[in-house]
């Protein structure tokens, strides 16, 4: 079951669409401030590194692409040991062979696309940004590189791009603000 209009946009699935929709209506159990549960090491360290990841079988990937929709991907032979990645069928970097390389060559046709309201990188890219200069005048992220440096504009100078980080301001009022960023000085 799909719940989305748009071809172009990944739907959610029947249990994240449950998730939210629960949520909405105020079925949820708030543990926001609570302790987090103690986990064991190894099942701590899987969940870290997936809990970023946008999970879409996408082409080109952003973390892996289709071959993750592939049932002979993943290793069922151990029970209740979920997310193995079958070591027999899969072949080194065959999971990420489908990925823009380098990464930064995908970055344009990844932004948020103002027509549709559709974001491809929801967490992983800024679009826009309010920088430290300037708190109140929000400004493209990708400024001076997007056209400007040339094809390989983001590829040579993406190290260059500010960093989006939390402040909090005497009043207790939480904003995220660009900082350390150096690309500026590139263009006049």
């Amino acid at each position: 079951m799909e719940f989305s209009d748009n071809e172009n946009v990944l739907p959610l699935t029947l249990v994240q669409y449950t998730c939210l929709l629960k949520w909405s209506i105020g079925q949820f159990v708030n543990d926001l401030h609570s302790p987090a549960p103690a986990e064991l090491h190894p099942d701590a360290l899987d969940r870290l590194s997936l809990e970023a990841c946008s999970g879409g079988a996408f082409f080109p990937g952003i973390e892996v692409g289709r071959i993750m929709k592939l049932a002979n991907t993943w290793d069922f032979t151990v029970p209740f040991v979920p997310f193995r990645i079958n070591a027999d069928a899969i072949r080194p970097g065959q999971l990420t062979g489908g990925n823009a390389l380098p990464w930064q060559a995908d970055f344009l046709a990844c932004a948020f696309e103002q027509q549709a309201f559709i974001g491809w990188w929801p967490a992983q890219r800024p679009d826009n940004v309010f920088p430290e200069a300037t708190p109140t005048v929000m400004q493209f992220w990708d400024r001076g590189i997007s056209g400007d440096l040339g094809p390989d504009g983001m590829i040579a100078n993406w190290h260059k791009l500010g960093i989006v980080r939390r402040r909090v301001d005497a009043f207790g009022i939480e904003t995220f603000v660009e900082v350390q960023r150096v690309l500026g000085e590139l263009i006049a």
